[in-house]
């Protein structure tokens, strides 16, 4: 594909007999260099071929810059340099900041600037051709992409979710804010549960992203945009030119965008990656995927298969019904009930055998932390060390279990419910309030009360601060007196109980 750009580069460009070509790689890119002197080497050999003797004969060279990763300070000085030298064509770097340096000089320069991915810039050439905005138009006159555009993509993403996998709920995780822009059809248009989230470190791998995922949700399934840093070659195509490359049939509108683009669907299954169907404008979605050959293959897979079975013998599920020895038999004719039942004929439709293990434990399975780890016993314990190869029993299904493991369709629904009766209304009797407690608290509440106020009496007896000149006016009277009798003790204990204010004559 890259000795097609390059033989395009050369026709289109000049007729000088040396035509430079610059390419500009980011960090030790040696496997996209060498693709790329191949690619020069292979269409120096076509243009020797293609010119008639006695003519000019013409060659093609490379120009190769190294930059640093990211590095767009670095990415705009060799793209100047590239041009002072007088290339005809300029290969750019991967990442979108250098890239986007190397694009808007080549763009003033009116030099062909080629790439491979997503350019934020096009949304501007859709803004001018919807409102006519004049001054949007030609910013991209020089560049040529071969990446998909949003539009599509975005219905392709659309038409699959919804059409062929019906999903409820999507998580979309990007690393930077043009994705937004990329897929704002499948974000617009996306009828189920939407949940976007921003992974701010660039550095991040395929399986770390996928376990990030996991642990702050309890879906799986989620569309990821990030940037791809082991891409070893770009894909770089002359307006207007239509060849079939490794993506498929390639060809380019007015603009130097790629059109009629055909996006296989691939499914990753056990066997490894195989084709759902395929998309493009015309057809919109088709599946091409035989679902009765996966079901074959399934059917042809546990064939003949010997599988352990894990269970709880429980009334009147799973009974015992063989020699009572210290360790019951795993032989499935000692056991019955209606579990047997279920597995004699899912095992006579499916062709495999199988043999009955009771847990040692005899729990269904509660997860606990030991030293920082999970670790199930009961039946998900034996199902995660992969001791048992299924289990079928009375087993509820929770969340934590299905976090751990998976559950096919339960076979009974108990449909507990708790039912009340509507209270009925009578009127209050005249003792009613003393019904919250019962008569031995209220017995200990008047014990309580008598002792008080008679410790209170005693006490305000034997205190000279409670005796009193009931005469203030005669300094000298004889006659002292004392509120606190008896009376007026139980008087103040009550109103203390009450939380009343208590006034002695």
């Amino acid at each position: 594909m890259i000795t097609s750009i390059c033989v395009i580069v050369l026709v289109a460009s000049s007729s000088a007999l040396q035509l430079n070509v610059g390419v500009i790689l980011e960090g030790a890119g040696h496997g996209k260099e060498n693709a790329f002197r191949k690619a020069i080497f292979s269409a120096n050999e076509r243009l020797q071929k293609a010119q008639s003797h006695g003519s000019q004969q013409m060659t093609l060279n490379m120009t190769l810059k190294y930059i640093e990763i990211g590095d767009s300070f670095g990415a705009a000085a060799a793209t100047c340099q590239l041009l002072s030298e007088g290339v005809v064509a300029v290969f750019g770097p991967d990442s979108p900041t250098t890239s986007a340096q190397s694009q808007w000089i080549c763009q003033t320069h009116q030099v062909p600037y080629f790439l491979a991915q997503w350019n934020p810039l096009e949304i501007l050439d859709d803004v001018a051709d919807e409102y006519g905005d004049n001054s949007a138009i030609g910013l991209l006159n020089y560049t040529i992409n071969l990446h998909p555009t949003h539009n599509e993509v975005g219905d392709a993403l659309v038409d699959f979710l919804h059409k062929a996998e019906e999903w409820p709920q999507l998580s979309f995780i990007y690393s930077h804010d043009d994705s937004l822009v990329k897929y704002e059809k499948l974000l617009s248009q996306f009828k189920g549960r939407l949940i976007v989230r921003r992974l701010n470190t660039v550095a991040l791998t395929h399986k770390y992203i996928i376990k990030y995922f996991m642990t702050t949700s309890t879906q799986n399934r989620f569309v990821v945009d990030i940037p791809k840093a082991d891409i070893e070659e770009f894909l770089k195509l002359v307006k207007g030119e239509e060849f079939r490359g490794y993506t498929g049939y390639v060809e380019f509108d007015s603009n130097g965008r790629r059109k009629n683009t055909n996006i296989t669907i691939l499914e990753l299954s056990q066997d490894g990656t195989q084709e759902y169907g395929y998309w493009n404008e015309k057809d919109r979605l088709v599946v091409t995927k035989n679902f009765s050959t996966t079901q074959a293959e399934i059917y042809k897979e546990l064939t003949g298969q010997v599988l352990r079975v894990a269970t709880i013998e429980e009334v009147p599920f799973m009974m015992y019904k063989g020699p009572m020895e210290e360790e019951k038999s795993s032989n499935k004719n000692h056991w019955h009930g209606f579990c047997i039942d279920l597995l004699d004929e899912i095992s006579n439709s499916l062709g495999f055998n199988y043999t009955i293990h009771p847990v040692a434990d005899g729990n269904y399975g509660v997860g606990k932390m030991i030293n920082g780890k999970e670790v199930w016993d009961g039946i998900i314990g034996e199902l995660q060390s992969q001791k048992a190869d299924l289990a079928v029993a009375m087993l509820t299904i929770n969340y934590e279990r299905e976090r751990v493991i998976d559950f096919t369709t339960p076979f009974m629904n108990l449909g507990i419910s708790i039912i009340f009766k509507k209270p009925e209304e009578k009127k209050p009797e005249l003792f009613s309030f003393l019904r919250p407690l019962s008569p031995a608290v209220w017995g200990y509440v008047l014990i309580a009360y008598i002792g008080v106020s008679v410790a209170l009496f005693f006490v305000a007896r034997f205190s000279p601060y409670e005796w009193t000149n009931p005469h203030p006016c005669n300094i000298d009277s004889p006659l002292l007196k004392n509120n606190f009798n008896m009376l007026n003790s139980l008087w103040f204990t009550i109103g203390s109980l009450m939380q009343q204010g208590e006034h002695f004559s």
